[in-house]
């Protein structure tokens, strides 16, 4: 199990290789998994979600290949699904 993964970027390894997608998983602040996408893996295309307060948008996009994902100790989307739980709060940038 990896503390995090990155997945859906473009790895630039230093070697001056062609750039590829993949994925990097990370263990006690060590890169433990690089993993090249393949052509047969998922997409997860990006879409607008208005379910904040006040109907505030913000951007979603799903993924797959977790158990479960928890915010807060709350579980909030448990293999994939998404359960409404909103814990946390919104982050804002600069305006």
């Amino acid at each position: 199990m990896h503390d995090l993964k990155i997945v859906g970027g473009t790895m630039v390894d230093g070697t001056g290789s062609e750039r590829y997608r993949a994925g990097v998983g990370v263990k006690d602040r060590q890169i433990v998994e690089v993993r090249r996408r393949g052509p047969d893996d998922p997409v997860h295309p990006a879409r607008m979600a208005y379910d904040l307060p006040a109907a505030r948008r913000r951007l979603v996009q799903d993924s797959s290949g977790y158990a479960a994902t928890i915010v807060s100790g709350i579980l909030t989307r448990p293999d994939g699904a998404d359960t409404g739980a909103r814990p946390g709060r919104l982050v804002r940038g600069a305006r």
